[in-house]
């Protein structure tokens, strides 16, 4: 009689292990797809924030290489006299500063 009842207790506890099991791991696989989807939209945010600050770069390098070059044609507008050497100055500035870029 003790050997049937302890039999029986670990066959209850064989089942309740499984049943257990089989819960847990119905809970991990549920967990998988939000990890994965945040990954996704993680590595998503990080490709778009990386094109916009190149972007950005590549604007304000243009940008400021026209301001210099603005700068660089008003100091020298004010040295000169002659509208042969303000055309000159004219095209100097933007060659230099299409080399530049």
């Amino acid at each position: 009689m003790a050997l049937l009842i302890t039999l029986l207790l670990l066959v209850a506890a064989l089942v309740s292990f499984y049943l257990f099991y089989c819960c847990h791991l119905q809970d991990r696989a549920t967990m998988v797809l939000p990890r994965d989807r945040a990954n996704f939209d993680l590595q998503m945010s990080i490709h778009v924030n990386h094109s916009v600050e190149v972007c950005l770069a590549n604007f304000y390098s243009i940008y400021y290489q026209f301001i210099y070059s603005r700068q660089e044609l008003n100091k020298n507008y004010s040295a000169t006299s002659s509208n042969t050497n303000i055309y000159n100055l004219l095209v100097t500035c933007t060659t230099t500063a299409r080399a530049k870029s």
